[in-house]
């Protein structure tokens, strides 16, 4: 008996110096891999699954079991071979290292801001405009192109950092279009669907509950924040087709299942492309690279245009996702470096505007590129780290080229101005938490209500965790 107490004592311990390894390595894992994400971002990964991951960043997953499962389960033989010559095995240590790992990994994962921060206002009690409420009428309605450029951002463009302009191509001038000199990324708009939800409901991303099962929500969900109105919504009530096409998997992180929830008809990822013909050889880890997206994404504008109607076709690329996916194109221009795979998707999205350009679309069409966020750990993060402010990368073509009235936008303000953009009028022109960035006489968001947004957004709001229910 005494033995098997002695067995089962060396176990727990050895246990819980394994996991207190495991908390504490996840931490500074977490932080080398993606910088500081948001408790918000976490929890929503962890809610919505990652289905697809394993296998399109392999790389990723096979460093998370090396560092955060291998090294604290050789790691914790150590403490265990030291306690009987310490005289430590009856004291608390394994449990205090447990503690002290468990804290060091919520720092990490930012939960003390969350916290702070859910003891906040009701923003949106006093600020959100429900799009069903606002009048929408079509004084001009042209398609729309909206392309989502993966972690794309105006610091590229710095010569002082890398040398030249990286993002030279995407100049607004050359390619008949305007830019908004201060795009901030506002709370929950951090990551692909935060930047993806952001722009297209304005409000931010925010998972249910810490408390709910993740089988309630993601791809098991019955729909996808059936509560809010998005673009694709308000789109398809006035008529348009609503396209999505991207390399990577629609299943990942609950994209199918939101899109399909507001009003997108037609979704090609990695699957649908196999499918079609792509060889999923010549593919990167995520799937089809970003020539190959753009190739297709040719034929379906000119399927589109060809069928007559309104449509909005929505481009998501991948190969600016950490590390950097160097496509066949960009190798074939000798390119090799992360800046070099910058440089070279920031001119294959050139080309596509010069495509449609060419094709004469642009009389019925406008075209939207913005980075979907700002990047993430990344080779050149550190450059990027050192600005004073970095914005979002944006560029609004049309032709006559649109005024803009003001500088500064959140991903929020683009439901209202895409639709705007695209010759809808907006009684008011406001939707979700976003202000019209093209209407004139309105009365424009200050500075002082930017800051009470970004302290006050992310509290706990009962009118927002509604969006998660169907609408009556």
């Amino acid at each position: 008996m005494a033995l098997l107490k002695k067995i089962l004592s060396f176990i727990l311990r050895y246990a819980a110096y394994a996991a207190a390894g495991f908390l504490l390595v996840s931490g500074f894992w977490l932080k080398k891999k993606f910088g500081t994400p948001s408790f918000e971002q976490v929890l929503y990964h962890l809610q919505f699954g990652s289905e697809g991951l394993a296998d399109a960043d392999a790389d990723l997953i096979h460093s998370f079991v090396k560092f955060c499962l291998k090294l604290p389960l050789a790691a914790a033989l150590l403490p265990m071979a030291l306690e009987p010559l310490l005289g430590l095995r009856r004291r608390p240590l394994p449990w205090l290292a447990l503690a002290l790992g468990a804290l060091v990994l919520l720092h990490h994962l930012s939960f003390y801001e969350h916290v702070r921060q859910s003891f906040g206002k009701d923003y949106f009690a006093a600020h959100y405009v429900d799009p069903r409420s606002v009048a929408v009428k079509a004084v001009r309605p042209r398609n729309l192109v909206l392309i989502y450029v993966e972690s794309l951002e105006t610091g590229y463009s710095d010569p002082k950092l890398f040398g030249h302009d990286l993002l030279k191509s995407l100049d607004a001038r050359s390619l008949g279009g305007v830019s908004f000199g201060r795009f901030l990324q506002a709370p929950g708009t951090g990551w692909t669907m935060g930047g993806i939800v952001g722009t297209q409901c304005g409000v931010p991303l925010r998972p249910q509950s810490i408390f709910r099962s993740i089988n309630d929500e993601g791809e098991k969900a019955p729909a996808f924040l059936p509560g809010a109105m998005a673009l694709g919504d308000v789109l398809r009530a006035q008529g348009y087709r609503n396209i999505f096409l991207e390399g990577a998997s629609l299943s990942f992180a609950g994209k199918k299942k939101f899109l399909e929830s507001h009003g997108y008809d037609r979704l090609l990822g990695r699957d649908e492309w196999v499918a079609l013909g792509e060889d999923p050889k010549a593919m990167g880890d995520w799937g089809l690279h970003d020539d190959d997206l753009f190739r297709r994404a040719r034929q379906e504008i000119d399927a589109q245009e060809k069928a007559g109607g309104l449509f909005n076709l929505t481009l998501l690329t991948l190969d600016m996702h950490p590390p950097g996916y160097l496509c066949k194109t960009c190798a074939r221009k000798g390119q090799s470096s992360f800046e070099g795979i910058v440089e070279c998707s920031a001119e294959q999205v050139a080309g596509f505007v010069s495509y449609i350009r060419a094709k004469g679309y642009l009389k019925n069409t406008v075209v939207v590129v913005m980075g979907d966020h700002l990047s993430m750990i990344n080779p050149v993060y550190a450059k990027l780290q050192s600005l004073p402010e970095r914005h979002v990368f944006n560029l609004f073509i049309a032709d006559p080229i649109p005024k803009k009235n003001r500088e500064d936008i959140v991903h929020f303000d683009l439901l209202p101005s895409l639709l705007e953009f695209s010759g809808l009028d907006l009684a008011g022109h406001r939707m979700g938490l976003g202000v019209s960035a093209f209407a004139e006489g309105i009365r424009l968001p200050d500075a002082g209500e930017r800051a009470e947004m970004n302290r006050e957004i992310m509290a706990h709001s009962a009118r927002y965790m509604g969006f998660w229910k169907a609408p009556h």
